[in-house]
């Protein structure tokens, strides 16, 4: 009976590897639908790392600043605790 419990173990560790990646990718999904710069409003395009972008220091929460906000120096312009 060694095999049977083994088997039930692997399929029960299936499972709750599968129901665990579907609820992973939908959470991850929604989280890139939250990623918007905090002065512009846009997101990232495809393809686009956000690794280039900034975080608004003055902020007491994790606001990002693309790029090209940052480079035309409207960052300075975002009050504190804005988001």
């Amino acid at each position: 009976m060694g095999g049977f419990s083994r088997k039930l173990k692997r399929r029960n560790l299936a499972k709750s590897r599968k129901v665990f990646m579907k609820h992973f990718k939908k959470t991850m999904e929604n989280f890139k639908k939250q990623v918007m710069c905090s002065i512009c409003r846009r997101q990232p395009e495809e393809g686009e790392k956000i690794d280039d972008w900034r975080i608004n220091q003055q902020s007491n929460n994790i606001d990002l600043i693309c790029s090209s906000c940052y480079n035309e120096g409207k960052h300075e312009e975002v009050p504190s605790g804005k988001t």
